[in-house]
């Protein structure tokens, strides 16, 4: 009964099968491209990315002026006036 009038004939199946893996595909697609756009929105300031943030930005500057000091890479008095600049 598969290729008789009431059912359905091999060409229809395969292109229902076909029509299926393309949106299966698509779906898989659209869902991996959300996930990636959404760790690029969330993960963007960690990147360098300004978002208009000052008390963010300069909260990392100083951060990064600490780990400076910590390193020995600049002296007392430098750390001093970056971070009283920073802190304005």
């Amino acid at each position: 009964m598969w290729y008789g009038n009431g059912g359905i004939g091999f060409g229809s199946m395969m292109g229902a099968m076909g029509i299926m893996g393309f949106v299966m595909i698509l779906f898989f697609g659209i869902l991996i491209f959300a996930v990636v756009f959404g760790v690029r929105m969330f993960t963007r300031t960690e990147r360098g990315y300004s978002d208009g943030n000052s008390s963010h930005d300069s909260g990392r500057a100083l951060h990064i002026v600490k780990e400076r000091y910590a390193k020995g890479e600049i002296s007392r008095d430098e750390y001093d006036r970056l971070r009283d600049e920073l802190k304005d």
